[in-house]
């Protein structure tokens, strides 16, 4: 084997190695409303338009029922690694938790937390109602006690 060839074979397998070890992209996983329950109240998952979730950096979905039960997931400390979602309230679709912005006390939710998700809050919410995702990390959000 030429110096060539071995240098060749290294960097075949510098690359291999690569590849295997880069993280999945993260993007939701399909819930299955109204069977799949929630990661941390235990309830089903019957609001689309209220469903969060979590994929961690193994590619696991953690799923949850409302925004408020994925604040409280992270704040207990259990969340691993990894990249939370949101569904927006109004017109549907995932988007980055990060990204999104947090109504409170506009709509009731299942487990009372009461915080819906947007791509941007309704026109007409007023200022001290809407939060940013690191604001409810810090503040975290009051609702039904977990058995």
């Amino acid at each position: 084997m030429t110096r060539r060839h071995l240098l060749g074979a290294i960097a075949a397998a510098a690359l291999t190695a690569a590849c295997r070890s880069t993280p999945r992209s993260a993007a939701p996983a399909d819930i299955a409303y109204g069977r799949d329950p929630c990661e941390f109240c235990r309830m089903p998952i019957d609001a689309p338009q209220l469903a969060a979730e979590f994929i961690d950096a193994g590619g696991r979905a953690h799923k949850f029922g409302e925004p408020g039960c994925l604040v409280n997931w992270m704040r207990k400390g259990t969340a691993p690694a990894g990249t939370a979602f949101v569904t927006d309230a109004g017109p549907g679709g995932w988007l980055p938790a990060a990204a999104a912005a947090y109504v409170t006390g506009r709509v009731r939710t299942p487990m009372a937390y009461d915080v819906t998700a947007h791509r941007s809050p309704p026109a007409d919410t007023p200022a001290e109602r809407v939060r940013t995702w690191d604001a409810l990390l810090a503040e975290g959000v009051a609702g039904a006690p977990v058995r």
